[in-house]
């Protein structure tokens, strides 16, 4: 059996791409010991070391004998058994967890089964304790979603570990994505120690936290909008002892503008505005900048969304070179997020005629 021997530290990471990639052989068990965790793989250990775009120093592919996963019933596989198959069809397959807290989506009307749900959600994860649905999209300035409880401990405060960082919020008042961990311990293994960091809508602090507390020399940033995020932020500040963090409660734009010049580093992780946001994005940067950008477009618009923030570099005086794209997750039926990293300039003039 081949299995990707990593470092305990960051081994998750590794784990959450294999598995995207199926390249994890979720037949067998994930192994560990006091120093590595053994990743089972599914192909050849070099080429899923190619695919996945290499591996942290020090990992290893090694010849071991496997040893079986016992395969424990989804909740899915529950609800099989306690709903009809009209009502299984308004329940999704997934769920979002935020630490103690599940959420999930639930379509047309299930006249009082609802409880049944997060009945197997709870039944088959025994790290979440109350369940709640959603009763909206994300939407707003300040990027709230409206949740009912359906099951389990009656609350909307949600205690997440990642990465090594502690986040409090109430999943009401502040947005915040689970699924955007993989894309904080990638940011954050890129960011510098010692670098200045400036984050635009940095909600309850994730992404400025993370890269505060494993890089103890940079100054971070973390501009919120929202009252509520930032007030969380705060309290996240103190919970994981990042004062090298600076939290501002205000409008990126109006922040940008004051502080210019600041940046070496600036994450966008606000999709839907942040190409309105490029002018202030320049504007906070320093003349040689990295800028990490979230956006979403058709599944094959990343050129033409390229190729609108070269010309908008352009306008103001910048130069763009793209130094890597990636594909965070399917938005909807035709589009997609991505994230792209931008190696910021600036734009030579010509010399006028003499």
């Amino acid at each position: 059996m081949r299995y990707l021997r990593v470092g305990a530290h960051g081994a998750e990471r590794v784990r959450a791409l294999l598995a995207k990639e199926n390249l994890l052989d979720r037949r067998m068990k994930v192994l560990n010991s006091a120093r590595y965790v053994l990743l089972p793989l599914v192909i050849d250990g070099q080429k899923a070391i190619k695919v996945i775009g290499g591996v942290p120093k020090g990992a290893r592919i090694i010849e071991r004998e496997g040893e079986p996963r016992i395969v424990r019933a989804t909740y899915m596989d529950l609800l099989r058994k306690r709903l009809t198959k009209r009502e299984l069809g308004m329940v999704a397959r997934g769920y979002d967890v935020l630490g103690n807290i599940a959420i999930v989506e639930l379509s047309g009307d299930l006249k009082g089964r609802e409880q049944e749900v997060g009945r197997a959600i709870i039944e088959t994860n025994k790290g979440i304790s109350t369940v709640l649905a959603k009763s909206g999209p994300v939407s707003g300035v300040y990027r709230k979603r409206k949740l009912r409880h359906i099951y389990g401990a009656e609350t909307y405060t949600a205690t997440y570990r990642e990465n090594g960082c502690t986040f409090v919020f109430d999943a009401r008042k502040a947005f915040f994505s689970g699924r955007l961990s993989f894309e904080r311990g990638r940011v954050d293994r890129l960011a510098g120690n010692g670098e200045r960091v400036a984050v635009a809508g940095a909600g309850v602090g994730p992404f400025a936290i993370e890269i505060a507390k494993h890089h103890p020399m940079s100054s971070v940033l973390a501009i919120e909008l929202n009252r509520s995020a930032y007030v969380y932020m705060k309290r996240n500040i103190k919970l994981n002892k990042t004062g090298n963090v600076e939290p501002v409660q205000g409008d990126f734009r109006s922040v940008a503008n004051a502080r210019k010049g600041y940046a070496d580093r600036v994450i966008v992780p606000m999709p839907t505005v942040s190409i309105d946001m490029l002018p202030s994005v320049f504007m906070i940067a320093k003349p040689a900048a990295t800028v990490h950008l979230y956006a979403f477009c058709r599944s094959d618009g990343v050129d033409a969304l390229k190729e609108r923030i070269k010309l908008t570099a352009h306008e103001h005086g910048r130069s763009a070179r793209f130094i890597g794209k990636r594909e965070v997750r399917p938005y909807s039926r035709d589009e997609i997020e991505v994230v792209l990293d931008i190696r910021l300039g600036m734009r030579r003039r010509r010399a006028s005629a003499q």
